[in-house]
């Protein structure tokens, strides 16, 4: 994947007493269409979101929602 087509979703790394908490926003995203690998002691988080929810002849007004891969 090229560094210029992936998005950053908004995440959340928190410790609480019972551990880290790592919250990432993912809507719309399916589990299969996501990675979780532990390399050492950092997480990435990779995978896709599927572009499919809109009519194939759309014109749009605006668009903040990201598709396509993503990593953090």
């Amino acid at each position: 994947m090229s560094s210029a087509t992936l998005w950053v979703p908004n995440t959340d790394v928190y410790v609480t007493e019972h551990g880290v908490v790592v919250h990432i926003e993912l809507a719309g995203v399916h589990k299969e269409d996501m990675q979780l690998v532990m390399e050492g002691d950092l997480l990435k988080v990779s995978g896709q979101r599927q572009d499919t929810n809109r009519p194939g002849k759309c014109k749009f007004r605006m668009m903040e929602i990201n598709y396509g891969p993503f990593e953090t």
